[in-house]
Formats: C-alpha cells, sequence, structure tokens
C-alpha cells in the first residue's frame, strides 16, 4: 500500500511548479481505492490578480470583478 508521503511526492514530481503549483511536507491526503488506488494531495496554487504573463487571469472571467465578485465568481461566505 502506498503511504500518505508517497503521494504527497508523487504529487510533487507530477505537479509541483514553485510559485504557480506547491504542496506541502504534511499536505492533507485524501485516499481512495475505487475504481483504482489513488489520492488527492492538498496543494496551493497561486492566483493573481494584476499579472500580464498569467494567462490564467487574462482568460478567467472574475478577474475584472476581483473587487467586485459576482454570480459567476461567488464571493466566500
Amino acid at each position: 500500500m502506498i503511504t500518505n508521503q508517497c503521494f504527497r511526492e508523487l504529487a510533487k514530481d507530477l505537479y509541483y511548479d514553485e510559485g504557480r503549483i506547491e504542496i506541502d511536507d504534511n499536505a492533507i491526503v485524501s485516499r481512495d481505492i475505487a475504481p483504482i488506488e489513488g489520492a488527492y494531495v492538498q496543494a496551493w496554487v497561486w492566483v493573481a490578480t494584476d499579472d500580464e504573463d498569467d494567462e490564467a487571469v487574462q482568460t478567467d472571467k472574475c478577474a475584472d470583478n476581483i473587487s467586485h465578485p459576482t454570480d459567476s465568481c461567488p464571493a466566500e461566505a
């Protein structure tokens, strides 16, 4: 059986991108075995509000409304 730490290391190997996608050494791991063994690993994803080079911000419909959320960009409860 794969350990939670192994899932964290696999997630880092596959997805880690310094400053954009980061995974803590003690990230939460949510495991499942059906239909195949795998896990969700908690990660931090950086979201900029004014980075002209950030394609995600340029295409995000919420970017223009960051100070005034709309139904398409819900505010936190």
